[in-house]
């Protein structure tokens, strides 16, 4: 399953439902972007009904309000939300067991 990109309209109604979300804030231009690309497509791919992994393209218009409310000042930048509010956050590229390790201490 490829990670699925969403507006921030509607990651944000995702979000209200309390479920864990994670979401991947992301470029087509960056490298390490790309590199994170898979690993989290991977993980999307083991999540059965645990949690949902979106991301948001930084570069399109309609996510700059949310950009800002999140504080986004480098990419990729990775961040967790469980009821609804932000539980978690990591910029960079991190491997999957890191990453699985950080999911299971909100799933």
């Amino acid at each position: 399953m490829i990670v699925q990109e969403l507006a921030a309209t509607v990651l944000q109604q995702k979000i209200e439902t309390g479920k864990l979300i994670i979401v991947d804030f992301y470029a087509e231009w960056c490298g390490p972007c790309k590199q994170i690309s898979p690993i989290l497509d991977g993980l999307a791919n083991e999540a059965g009904d645990r949690y949902e992994i979106y991301k948001i393209d930084v570069d399109k218009e309609d996510s700059k309000e949310f950009l800002v409310e999140q504080v986004i000042m480098s990419i990729p930048t990775v961040i967790f939300f469980k009821d609804g509010v932000r539980v978690h956050a990591f910029v960079g590229l991190q491997d999957k067991k890191t990453i699985q390790e950080m999911i299971a201490k909100f799933a």
